[in-house]
């Protein structure tokens, strides 16, 4: 089954060529450099498993343990045992799809990174207005005594289109250290991404 499913995988990407929408199609396609611990060969494995429900780990280049754990047209979530995360999102364009990479270190605390790639060239996007710590503060002015360092979780809800930003910081400190601004922070903000730069779309 295994063989066989793969072979379908392929036949559909070398169908849809540079116009493959589907982010099963884009996780296959991305060059290895996009994924460096997760080859291509494993990472059809990881999609094949996914589309028949099978909860088989693949290996990853370091030794490690992968699966995807949750996946739809526009969104997979690759869990990495408990302590990270790589969550990939499809971001159609007027001339051009993008590929949203999203790493999760999820302990101590959950923080987040994010990387555009246009998969007409696999080359990285750059993004203006990234987000930062005056982003979760109100009219984006950082108090006196703010936190030494901001963590955030990124995901995507595929039905928006939004990257949701949740605030983790709280998380790195005791109560007993904690600064004065902390309970001033928002909760989570709600981000769209054109391909160039981020707008803010919502905020808690």
């Amino acid at each position: 089954m295994k063989r066989i499913s793969t072979a379908i995988v392929l036949t559909i990407l070398f169908a849809a060529g540079t116009h493959a929408r589907t982010v099963a199609e884009l996780f296959i396609a991305a060059p290895d450099g996009i994924f460096p611990l997760m080859g291509k060969n494993t990472r059809m494995d990881m999609v094949d498993y996914s589309t028949h429900s099978l909860p088989t780990m693949s290996e990853t280049e370091t030794g490690g343990k992968t699966r995807i754990v949750e996946m739809d047209d526009r969104r997979l979530l690759a869990q990495a045992g408990t302590a990270s995360s790589v969550e990939v999102a499809v971001l159609p364009m007027r001339s051009d799809t993008l590929l949203a990479v999203i790493e999760t270190v999820l302990v101590p605390m959950a923080d987040s990174s994010i990387r555009f790639f246009s998969t007409r060239t696999w080359q990285e996007l750059p993004q203006k207005n990234a987000t930062g710590m005056a982003d979760f503060f109100q009219n984006g002015r950082i108090p006196d005594n703010p936190p030494r360092m901001l963590f955030a979780k990124i995901s995507f809800d595929s039905e928006s289109g939004h990257f949701v930003f949740t605030n983790t910081t709280a998380s790195y400190y005791v109560e007993s250290d904690a600064p004065a601004s902390l309970p001033l922070m928002k909760t989570a903000i709600r981000r769209s991404f054109n391909g160039k730069s981020w707008k803010t779309v919502s905020e808690q």
